[in-house]
């Protein structure tokens, strides 16, 4: 349908001819003449049925509907935008056009041969976008500002220029803020955990909250539609990433490494659990925040998903090894074989567990050295957990005297070697024995059998020191010389 406009200016009548016959011809109306230099919002009410309402309330819709696209960086692509003066939604059955899927209840109807925008679309604008479209008071702030101020220059009005500078300057101050009001607890958190990781927490959350306000007040610009669209996608892909760099530095925070020493109440499931927990969701938290972010940046992420699903499964045929200790890392946590803390043995491999990791366990030996024993091969082979025993067994010992001692002193021998050691705290008095065992090469071979309540082997060394010493103490007091047998 064709129109015609009468409008005055300065005495002389202009004639503006518009045509609301099609979708595309609307929608073209409605917002080329509301730019700069073609500003006739008299012209753009027609887009709105005014049946029910003035020309300057229907006036008023178009601008805040114009103004509420450009504020959520909407750009109509006029050349996707149907020229078919009978056109019909597929989805409706009737004639309907749906401008934009960021706002569904924006959308146009074919009334009395007339494309004009829905009453719904009419009632949705007036009820919401007022208040998003007129942040912080910006309307009654263009009010005041001198007239000057509302000349454009490259596309932006001048007001727009100056007020840039203010919303940089209020991000700074929010980062600064920020950083400075930082939790009493954080501050707490520094003794105890790395102040490297602190400080990265708080430099990132306080840099987080700097770009959530810049967010929130970049509609006061009231950008172009390209532009606001190009900024927001920015902002929101910085948005994207800086989050992701939150949740790794606060992964660093909460969730230890392993500790340079082991104290001895690690042999839980939830310790071991936990070391694990910090390297598994440091690569998550990267692989989800990348797709975020490229999804952020308006990139197709489905044909990257669909590549990674295929190259994944390359990855997984070329990475065997890797997944096999994997899932020999969850096996080791299930079952619990050992702990940290505990000292195993493994084919030629003795040490103290410090560390089990994705894919190998870290075995300290007795000479301080470290080895890397992928868990593959632990959950395969035989693993002798010493520090599982309630007692550590201390082989049969033969103590050798000479033959001519006298028997009433070889007696006593005996009879103190067996009251010195049963005294011990650590050795269990039903599993102690002290016998003469009998003559051989003119020696008297006393055995001494003992069972030690200890936790791991240097606490058996401790106790095989101190029963020595008690029994080269006691010969030494009655007398007896101590024979050296021959392996």
């Amino acid at each position: 349908m064709m129109g015609c406009f009468c409008a005055s200016a300065q005495s002389k009548e202009k004639f503006f001819d518009y045509n609301l016959n099609s979708p595309y011809n609307t929608i073209v109306t409605h917002l080329g003449f509301l730019k700069a230099g073609n500003y006739h919002p008299e012209i753009a009410a027609e887009t709105f049925s005014q049946e029910h309402r003035t020309q300057q309330e229907a006036a008023a819709l178009a601008i805040q509907l114009q103004r509420l696209l450009q504020e959520n960086g909407v750009n109509i692509d006029l050349s996707q935008v149907p020229q078919d003066v009978h056109y019909i939604d597929q989805q409706a059955k009737y004639h309907r056009y749906q401008l934009t899927e960021v706002f569904p209840k924006i959308y146009l109807v074919k009334v009395n041969n007339k494309w004009i925008y829905s009453e719904e679309t009419a009632r949705w604008v007036a009820a919401q976008a007022h208040k998003k479209v007129y942040p912080l008071g910006i309307q009654r702030l263009q009010q005041w500002l001198p007239d000057s101020f509302n000349e454009t220059l490259l596309g932006l009005y001048v007001w727009q220029y100056a007020l840039l500078p203010c919303l940089i300057f209020l991000s700074i101050l929010v980062y600064r803020t920020t950083i400075f009001l930082s939790p009493r607890w954080l501050y707490r958190a520094s003794k105890s955990c790395n102040p490297t990781h602190v400080r990265g927490v708080k430099r990132c959350t306080s840099f987080l909250m700097a770009v959530l306000v810049l967010m929130l007040v970049l509609p006061v610009m009231q950008l172009p539609a390209a532009m606001a669209q190009y900024a927001i996608r920015v902002l929101q892909g910085v948005l994207t990433l800086t989050m992701t760099v939150v949740c790794y530095q606060w992964i660093n925070l909460l969730i230890p490494g392993a500790p340079q020493k082991i104290p001895q109440d690690t042999r839980q499931l939830d310790v071991q659990l936990t070391l694990l927990a910090r390297p598994f969701m440091k690569v998550l938290i990267i692989l989800v925040g990348l797709l975020v972010t490229l999804k952020a940046f308006s990139f197709d992420i489905s044909s990257t998903l669909a590549g990674i699903s295929i190259g994944g499964l390359g990855f997984a045929l070329a990475s065997q090894d890797t997944i096999k200790n994997f899932f020999g890392t969850l096996a080791i946590c299930v079952d619990r074989p050992f702990s940290i803390g505990d000292t195993i043995t493994t084919g030629n491999i003795e040490g103290i567990v410090e560390e089990i990791g994705l894919r190998a366990t870290r075995i300290r030996t007795y000479h301080q050295s470290v080895i890397y024993v992928p868990n593959a091969k632990l959950i395969d082979t035989h693993v002798d957990n010493h520090g599982l025993k309630s007692y550590q067994h201390y082989c049969d010992v033969h103590i050798a005297i000479p033959h001519d001692t006298e028997p009433t002193l070889t007696a006593t021998f005996v009879e103190r070697i067996s009251e010195v050691s049963v005294h011990r705290a650590y050795i269990q008095e039903d599993k102690h024995a002290v016998y003469l065992e009998g003559i051989e090469n003119e020696m008297l071979k006393i055995l001494l059998r003992a069972h030690f309540v200890v936790s791991h082997q240097y606490g058996e060394l401790r106790c095989r020191h101190e029963v020595f010493s008690d029994i080269t103490k006691l010969a030494a007091e009655l007398g007896i010389r101590l024979i050296a047998l021959t392996p």
